[in-house]
């Protein structure tokens, strides 16, 4: 990345970048507590609708398996449609349509949230539930993910990883205001220089996500967040997220030797002139070389009549 000032932004690298998982562990550390809130309301949420519909739509075949959980809370990632054998047709059918639309919902707020913490923006618990003005087209995006989860699996077992790896700064710029169909295009136009290591990077978080089910689910609260804030990060660098400005790299400052002014890149902007009704600093004043005669002899300056020096 290059810092260029006067409104000039950033070039984004475009790698995929696997320091995104420290990174986004950072900002998740930064708003811990809206985000652990924010996905503890969404799941319970989700567990509630579900148990009503399981109470008005109760499969009477259903066999429930043996869970070495126990009871469990049930999240909703955001990037799926889900169904429920313990449901009737009729219940599952309703139960696709409520995981579709609640968790574009959820998807559109969450990034959003993410996308501005990215920006450096401050973040509250009230910005986790602000995906309204983005719902729809998130609608649309989720479906795409799923449509292209389905056939990179038929394609190859783990080729899901690498089609939706393409898309994986897409839900980012849907809640930052972008189309559904332009956040597809973007995104897959951005990531298919490196599609290999964005397939890889996917696959190594998806099994971090599943480690962090282990602990009694405790761990999505953090590996959640995290996934959102990762999209946003690919956002930035992948593709160039409007109105951010990394933060400069250990040389800045430092001119080169032998080099003045600095080159641009290498030196802040002078600090001058920032403040209203403040001056640039005044060079010292010309002196006049000395007088000399013909032959070279200095000469004495004339008299002065008024006194001055």
């Amino acid at each position: 990345m290059s810092t260029v000032y006067g409104g000039g932004g950033y070039a984004p690298p475009r790698k995929v970048n696997f320091g995104w998982i420290g990174e986004s562990w950072q900002i998740f550390g930064r708003a811990a507590g809206a985000w652990i809130v924010a996905i503890l309301v969404y799941g319970l949420v989700n567990n509630l609708i579900t148990a009503l519909l399981k109470g008005a739509f109760p499969n009477p075949g259903y066999v429930a398996a043996p869970s070495p959980f126990g009871n469990q809370i049930h999240f909703n990632y955001g990037i799926t449609l889900g169904t429920n054998s313990q449901l009737t047709p009729l219940g599952q059918l309703i139960y696709l349509l409520f995981t579709w639309t609640y968790g574009a919902f959820q998807s559109a707020s969450l990034y959003h949230m993410a996308v501005r913490q990215v920006r450096g923006e401050p973040v509250a618990l009230g910005d986790a539930f602000g995906g309204a003005p983005y719902w729809a087209n998130m609608l649309l995006f989720n479906l795409i993910v799923f449509l292209a989860a389905m056939l990179g699996g038929i394609a190859l077992c783990v080729g899901a990883f690498f089609t939706v790896g393409l898309l994986l700064p897409g839900a980012a710029m849907v809640a930052d205001g972008r189309r559904a169909g332009e956040a597809v295009s973007v995104s897959i136009d951005a990531m298919k220089s490196d599609w290999l290591t964005a397939g890889l990077f996917l696959f190594v978080f998806t099994l971090l996500i599943g480690v962090s089910v282990i602990p009694c689910f405790l761990g999505l609260f953090v590996t959640i967040p995290m996934l959102h804030i990762v999209s946003a990060l690919a956002y930035r660098d992948m593709a160039g997220m409007p109105g951010v400005m990394p933060p400069a790299g250990p040389t800045y400052g430092a001119p080169q030797p032998g080099v003045w002014p600095p080159p641009p890149g290498q030196a802040p902007p002078p600090t001058w002139g920032q403040t209203p009704g403040q001056a640039p600093p005044q060079s010292p004043p010309e002196q006049s070389p000395p007088r000399t005669s013909l032959s070279g002899e200095p000469m004495d300056d004339p008299p002065n009549p008024l006194g001055t020096p």
